[in-house]
């Protein structure tokens, strides 16, 4: 499988693509780590989840947009395949745009998270 990042940070799957960007040719199947948060924006908490193919030591954290983690969710936690899930609560984070990143031994999964003001 080719992974493709692009300039603008879009990602394209399969196939022969060449765009001057980054590319990785990696043997592996599209469901090694799947990451997603909802409800996005959010003003009070989020649901987290994420799913592994197999057993795997696995880091989850949010960073402030210059890159500070300002949250750790999990730290090198070894988990099992499969589908988890993990709440956060918006108490300790100002009103702006996160990324929540997600780790594993050789895979690595972003999501924006928007915080809204709580009303």
């Amino acid at each position: 499988m080719l992974v493709t990042v692009t300039k603008q940070n879009y990602f394209r799957y399969g196939g022969t693509v060449n765009t001057g960007a980054v590319s990785v040719d990696d043997n592996i199947n599209n469901n090694i780590l799947s990451l997603s948060c909802y409800p996005n924006p959010f003003s009070q908490a989020a649901t987290i989840t994420y799913s592994l193919d197999k057993s795997t030591h696995v880091t989850l954290a949010i960073y402030d947009m210059l890159g500070k983690e300002v949250i750790s969710i999990l730290n090198n936690i070894e988990q099992a395949g499969g589908k988890h899930e993990v709440q956060l609560s918006s108490k300790d984070l100002a009103p702006g745009v996160y990324s929540c990143v997600l780790k594993t031994g050789a895979h690595t999964s972003t999501k924006s998270l928007v915080v809204s003001e709580n009303k």
